[in-house]
């Protein structure tokens, strides 16, 4: 394997396997400065365990000024309607126009803050961008719209009078001017007659303290609003309510839910503790922590917890969040997905590995009612499809929450939170009745009666089977998996509702839910739910399309997905209690048995197009460029539906053109190659181009590097030249015209080549398809061979291989296994170093080792209970290492399942 150039930089090494509940969108990773260092005063105990680097934190940016000096690029880049009054929306820009380039700059492969980065700049300097746009009217070839940047505010409140004078007020975020925009909304709605109003802060992620101080003083005559606690007695700070400028004493409830966190949380807890209103929908995030940021000598940055929000009785909202005064919990019936227990919309932080915890918190509350309701599939599809602020850039629409809250807010003849409690109850016991009717409507198509039925007493008699339709329970991603369970009522009285749920260690078979209604005594019904993962046939997540009507959904195991052994066993529901007995059924263990993985190594070439720039290989400004890649599969697996993308990370000056390539259905050993262009300006003004270069296989697997290539002075004349080049020995074709130029091909003596150009003793062949290369004129002048060339790219970056001493187990009953391999390595093996969760429990080195090529290991792994996840890490340097990742399940000594503990599991697979 040849020297390593800046290219080097974990290509291959796919990310760690994600947590079962991850706040952070994937691909976000942290920087490699990212480390775990002293604090004069650890707070709370300790860093944090999401504590991040600033330049990788996601949330640093956001809701710190509502005012922007730009496009509204949240806009007009992501292709939402323009506000009337922005810039995008004066020169006809349109909701999905979809933007291709920014000045000079190609948007291709570029991320969302990079472009929104782009658009900004100073107030009334202008920006040029190319549009297209999909759709009748619209076009294909890039239009320009030339602009002037704004100050635009962007509103946080959204506000509007319904029915029976109720108001409604959705806080999006809390920006700088939320209190004042929150106030003169309140005033409009007085002014029209409001007599009661609805908060609605769902989704709402936060954002400054001071603002949602102010908004939930404008409900409260006094009173503490938020404490700010930190580690030390002294370290405390109390925002409380002034009198001037309280709102009338009318109904008001808050609609919270998973998505509401922080900022949003303070509000709703200092209305529900001072009994001002009710709260109705779900669980909020559970973010009571306050971060700092921290510079390190190096340039790096930590975000550290400092401190804690307490809500009025020195409550901490720490990873237990707002509960609800009345939960909603929404009701789909879907063959496919059945979800008459709603799974979790929202992962909390309590979902978090390692999160914090706070004995000052109330883990016990619960809701004083319940009400579930009908969510229809096709609502729940589109929500799942586009999100939430998507759906929401439609317009108001009144769900069922906010048609729910609006008509007990006009039954309400008291304000006070518990006394909206007390007088709502006739009304939730007839919006009960009405959804569950709903709910059985839904449900008859599937010949499942939903009645509740009399209880006629009697001891359950039940019969349970379970089985798979896979062959020993064991499927392979990209199969289909299905579970089937049968029940017959043995006994002499019919069951109502009767309903299981699956509960497993693996979240692929958790809360499959199987619907058998009425079962008469001597009646047997069957149920089948998938265990793979449901999508619309030929429709990629993510996509800015939408899947076409009457598109089917195919449900099979991901290809993602790890060989792992888990047990699936039911949980049941009755009307009456009626369930089945624990023992009806024994727990089933299924398997997946996962893919072998593609593993990538990879060189490159940079090389003038024909006909621009000097052609001497090296990049200059006013050149347009190619960068042959080549790839080789050198893993056990193939690619499916793989892409190579290439990203500029320069800025202005650098504009790609062929950027993006396929490439699917690469066998192991196959080697592929590609040629991404793009244009240098004479205009760019760095001094060094920096690439990011991503392969990423289905689903979304990225391997990343990232490339600063130097701008390169002019060297020596390159003029053309004609007539053939024949390798007298052994020979090594390089970059560009220069002893010390990257190696890109070996060729064996007697290869013949094509001379296009000359520089100095040095001549430029074509060596392969218009992939020009360089070599000494005194190299030539041999024989030319009769034998079919054999040419070598050389492939400057390849990770060590990992194999292990035969298959390793999914399970054991001991609390340890030994786990054996080698480590190989054309030019080094470094160390080795093996993660079960988050904890390094093996480490070794190979540095003095007598054969640096190989090492081999042996090491004893700690197994807790259930599943284990295990990663092997062998590094051949600091930039490049090579990763396999292992699921061992451990049972308890007579091989009973064992549950996975819930927490401190900072690595799972989703």
């Amino acid at each position: 394997m040849g020297p390593r150039g800046p290219l080097a930089r974990d290509l291959h090494l796919p990310p760690d396997p994600p947590a079962r509940h991850r706040r952070q969108p994937p691909g976000r990773g942290v920087h490699r400065r990212q480390r775990d260092a002293p604090h004069p005063r650890p707070p709370l105990g300790g860093a944090h365990p999401r504590a991040v680097p600033r330049d990788a934190d996601p949330d640093r940016r956001p809701l710190r000024r509502a005012r922007h000096r730009d496009l509204h690029p949240r806009r007009a880049a992501h292709g939402d309607e323009p506000d009337a009054r922005d810039p995008a929306a004066r020169a006809g820009l349109h909701r999905y126009d979809r933007i291709v380039k920014i000045n000079e700059e190609s948007t291709t492969n570029m991320s969302s803050p990079r472009r929104s980065n782009r658009l900004r700049g100073t107030e009334r300097t202008p920006v040029s961008i190319w549009v297209t746009r999909a759709g009748a009217g619209g076009w294909t070839q890039p239009r320009r719209f030339d602009l002037v940047r704004a100050q635009i505010t962007v509103r946080s409140v959204d506000h509007r009078l319904m029915a029976n004078g109720v108001g409604y007020a959705r806080i999006k975020s809390f920006s700088e001017t939320t209190g004042e925009e929150l106030t003169r909304a309140l005033r409009q709605m007085r002014e029209q007659g409001m007599r009661s109003l609805v908060l609605d802060m769902r989704g709402n992620p936060g954002g400054l303290l001071e603002q949602a101080v102010a908004v939930a003083d404008l409900f409260l005559q006094d009173g503490a609003i938020v404490v700010t606690a930190g580690n030390r007695r002294e370290e405390r700070e109390e925002r409380g309510a002034e009198g001037p400028g309280t709102e009338p004493d009318y109904p008001l409830a808050v609609l919270i839910d998973g998505g509401s966190a922080s900022a949003s949380e303070i509000v709703a807890g200092a209305l529900k503790n001072h009994n001002r209103a009710l709260i109705v929908g779900g669980t909020s995030f559970g973010k009571g922590s306050v971060q700092t940021i921290r510079n390190l000598p190096d340039g790096g940055a930590l975000k550290i917890t400092i401190a804690q929000y307490l809500t009025p009785g020195d409550v901490s909202i720490q990873g237990v969040g707002i509960t609800p005064d009345i939960e909603l919990m929404p009701m789909t019936v879907d063959p496919l997905d059945m979800d008459l227990d709603a799974d979790k919309l929202f992962p909390r932080e309590a979902d978090l590995s390692a999160h914090l915890t706070n004995n000052r918190a109330h883990n016990g509350d619960h809701p004083a009612e319940t009400v579930r309701y009908y969510f229809p599939a096709e609502e729940r599809e589109q929500l799942r499809l586009r999100g939430a602020d998507d759906v929401a850039d439609d317009g108001f629409r009144e769900d069922f929450s906010i048609r729910f809250v609006r008509d007990l807010l006009t039954a309400a003849p008291r304000s006070g939170r518990r006394e909206l409690i007390a007088d709502a109850r006739p009304m939730l016991d007839r919006t009960r009745a009405e959804q569950v009717a709903s709910v059985a409507r839904a449900l008859q198509p599937l010949r499942v009666d939903w009645e509740e039925g009399a209880d006629a007493g009697g001891t359950p008699n039940v019969e349970v089977t379970m089985r798979t339709s896979r062959p020993e329970n064991t499927a392979a991603p990209g199969e289909a998996f299905d579970l089937t369970v049968t029940v017959t009522n043995r006994g002499t009285t019919p069951l109502f509702r009767l309903r299981a749920n699956t509960k497993s260690d693996n979240p692929m078979f958790e809360n499959r839910e199987f619907v058998f209604g009425r079962v008469n005594p001597g009646e047997t019904r069957t149920w089948t739910s998938p265990l793979g993962l449901c999508e619309f046939e030929g429709f990629r997540p993510g996509s800015s399309s939408l899947p076409a009507p009457g598109t089917r959904k195919v449900c099979l195991v991901p290809r993602a997905a790890l060989s792992r052994t888990d047990g699936i066993r039911l949980e049941w529901s009755e009307s009456h209690g009626h369930i089945p007995p624990a023992e009806a059924v024994a727990p089933l263990r299924a398997s997946i048995r996962g893919l072998e993985r593609p593993v990538f190594a990879y060189g490159w070439q940079f090389a003038e197009q024909r006909g621009s720039g000097n052609g001497d290989g090296r990049i200059q400004r006013g050149e347009r460029m190619t960068m042959f890649l080549t790839l080789k599969n050198v893993g056990r697996g193939r690619t499916f539906v793989a892409r190579a993308n290439l990203k500029n990370l320069s800025g202005t000056g650098v504009l790609l053109h062929d950027a993006r390539f396929n490439i699917n259905d690469m066998m192991p050993g196959e080697e592929r190659r590609v040629a991404f262009t793009f244009d240098v300006a004479q205009s760019f003004r760095q001094d060094e181009l920096k690439l990011e270069l991503v392969v990423e296989d289905e689903p979304p697997r990225g391997h990343l590097a990232e490339a600063p290539v130097p701008i390169a002075q002019a060297g020596a004349p390159v003029t053309a030249a004609t007539g053939a080049f024949v390798a007298a020995a052994a020979l090594e074709l390089r970059e560009s015209p220069a002893s010390d130029a990257r190696v890109i091909l070996r060729a064996p003596a007697g290869s013949g080549f094509p001379i296009t150009a000359q520089s100095g003793e040095w001549v430029r062949v074509d060596a392969l398809d218009g992939r020009p290369g360089w070599a000494l004129r005194a190299q030539g002048g041999g024989t030319r061979s009769t034998a079919p060339r054999s040419l070598t790219f050389v492939l400057h970056n390849s990770p060590p291989l990992i194999e292990t001493d035969g298959p390793v187990a999914l399970s054991a009953r001991g609390t340890s296994i030994n786990l054996q391999g080698t480590a190989t390595d054309e030019n080094r093996v470094l160390d080795l170093y093996i993660f079960v969760g988050p904890h390094k429990v093996f480490y070794l080195s190979n540095r003095d080792a007598a054969d640096p090529h190989r090492m081999t290991f042996n090491a004893p792994l700690p197994l807790r209970p259930g599943a284990n996840i295990v990663s092997v890490v062998a590094r051949e340097g600091d930039d490049v290492a090579a990763r396999r990742t292992f699921i061992i399940r451990r049972d308890g000594p007579n091989g009973e399942l064992l549950v996975t503990p819930r927490h401190g599991d900072e690595d799972d697979e989703d």
